[in-house]
């Protein structure tokens, strides 16, 4: 509406003006020599980008900081998107990169499950998002979201059950994993008949006493589980005997999880290098290759990592720890593109297959449910002219 205007350079200041008195209605103080500055087509927003890496941007209502990104180099350019693209935001941080963001919040839908308290709080969706496996204290209820999420199956275990998963690998697909404070992995499978849905047990092995958490391998042909005795011990899903000898970690295993197949042969050939993921009660999530089992990335979080999952078609990983914090990491840059919070501890983190909803259970006994808005990810090379620029894009 012309009735602002912001000037702002080397001296690291952006003055911001009031063009109908040409008085100074605020004045912004960043680290480093400012390139550009620029306001979202709502007035609602501005973005400030600068020669230390960062842009930051700006509630206009009140010109204090809502959000800061960084980059690879100067942020130089800043454009945002019109009409119905008023969310996307075209941004040049350095000589080779320009990135396409996608400003659109994570939303709550009005979506609440009984869930168990505390640290008994498990959830995982079967393979064609249909059914919801989650855990209450010692029982386990399947939820069918084609009915309005309604339990539709549940048993009951001797002791606590602490961490559940549904196999996605074809012909295993409703088979489910259940570990908990007894020891036992056992493999139940999710069966229909006249309308009704049951678990059968189809076997079942101690491992240690304290399990705390399971994962499938992403063929199926594998059960990685570990606990409070600090080893990953890896067993064939078919007869549940060791598929390799444990693998001992410092603190306690609080998460497991393994990367989904991807259809793109690009985005498969680095995804074993990123295969693996634990989460550990020393405040450390740990990538692992996969095919050597060597670690390949270390993120530091300030509490306990108490959940991990990757994005069913992004090279994603979304971490849920002590603070209540759930945090998405790019595993290609190693850079956290998303985080929010939520009350108490993040206990578990469950995508829908698609990747449009994302299920969380914390220690208030609820499961909340988000709609994220992160569906399209992807590296492409743009040549303009002897120049080229390697463009992310996050839509």
């Amino acid at each position: 509406d012309a009735s602002i205007n912001v000037a702002g350079g080397y001296d690291k200041t952006l003055t911001i003006f009031e063009t109908s008195s040409w008085l100074t209605v605020s004045e912004l103080t960043v680290d480093a020599s400012i390139n550009v500055a620029t306001f979202d087509p709502n007035n609602e927003f501005l973005a400030l980008g600068s020669r230390d890496h960062c842009i930051t941007f700006y509630d206009t209502s009140t010109f204090h900081p809502i959000k800061t990104m960084h980059f690879p180099g100067w942020v130089s350019d800043i454009t945002w998107g019109t009409h119905n693209h008023q969310g996307l935001i075209a941004i040049r941080g350095g000589s080779t990169l320009i990135s396409l963001l996608n400003l659109q919040p994570i939303r709550q839908l009005p979506v609440q499950l009984r869930s168990g308290r505390g640290e008994g709080s498990s959830v995982s969706w079967s393979h064609d998002g249909r059914f919801l496996a989650r855990a209450c204290d010692n029982e386990v209820v399947i939820s069918d979201s084609l009915n309005n999420f309604t339990d539709v199956a549940s048993l009951t275990r001797g002791d606590r059950v602490r961490c559940l998963r549904f196999c996605k690998a074809a012909g295993k697909q409703d088979y489910l994993a259940i570990v908990g404070h007894d020891g036992y992995l056992t493999i139940h499978q999710l069966r229909r008949s006249v309308g009704q849905c049951y678990l059968e047990t189809v076997k079942s092995r101690f491992l240690e006493a304290h399990l705390l958490v399971v994962a499938w391998s992403t063929d199926g042909l594998m059960l990685v589980a570990g606990g409070r005795g600090q080893n990953l011990h890896f067993v064939s899903a078919s007869d549940l005997s060791p598929h390799r000898p444990p693998m001992e970690l410092e603190g306690r295993i609080m998460a497991i999880e393994f990367m989904p197949s991807y259809g793109n042969e690009t985005q498969n050939s680095y995804s074993s290098s990123f295969g693996m993921a634990v989460g550990t009660s020393d405040y450390i999530a740990t990538t692992f290759d996969i095919c050597t089992f060597e670690p390949t990335l270390r993120i530091m979080r300030s509490r306990t990592v108490r959940c991990l999952e990757y994005h069913p078609s992004l090279p994603i990983l979304t971490i849920g720890d002590g603070n209540g914090f759930v945090t998405m990491v790019d595993l290609i840059e190693g850079d956290v593109i998303h985080e929010f919070s939520i009350e108490g501890r993040v206990n578990s983190l469950s995508y829908s297959p698609c990747g449009s909803f994302l299920l969380t259970a914390n220690d208030k006994c609820r499961c909340i449910m988000y709609e994220t808005s992160v569906s399209f990810y992807s590296f492409l090379v743009w040549k303009l002219g002897t120049h080229i620029f390697h463009v992310k894009i996050f839509i």
